[in-house]
């Protein structure tokens, strides 16, 4: 999850974590959440959960994908996700074998919508 730096959005992220599963997100403060590359991981066993949060992931901040984010309504709730061309753009830059299978894939969809139906 890549998630906008500001600290009153961190604050109200993590009012939103502090009661899902047994709530060790409110262990976090927004000072934990600082402008570099790597992920805070927020594990809820209860939950078999785990959540990889960033605020600059492959040299992007939130504001550098908002323009291309796709967008799913849920009630009052609008919800903002990568879309097929950004998640390449990130996994592209990165070391992992595993993003780069995935960059494949993308690609094979961006294509095709329908390739691994």
């Amino acid at each position: 999850m890549l998630i906008e730096s500001s600290e009153e959005n961190v604050r109200r992220f993590l009012v939103c974590l502090s009661n899902f599963g047994a709530g060790y997100a409110r262990e976090l403060s927004a000072a934990d959440f600082t402008d570099e590359e790597g992920a805070i991981r927020i594990v809820e066993e209860t939950e078999h959960c785990q959540l990889d949060v960033f605020t600059r992931m492959s040299g992007l901040r939130y504001g550098d994908l908002e323009p291309d984010a796709l967008r799913h309504t849920l009630g009052r709730h609008t919800f903002f996700y990568a879309s097929k061309s950004a998640l390449i753009r990130m996994k592209s830059a990165s070391v992992r074998e595993k993003d780069h299978l995935d960059v494949l894939a993308l690609r094979r969809l961006e294509q095709d919508p329908n390739a691994f139906l």
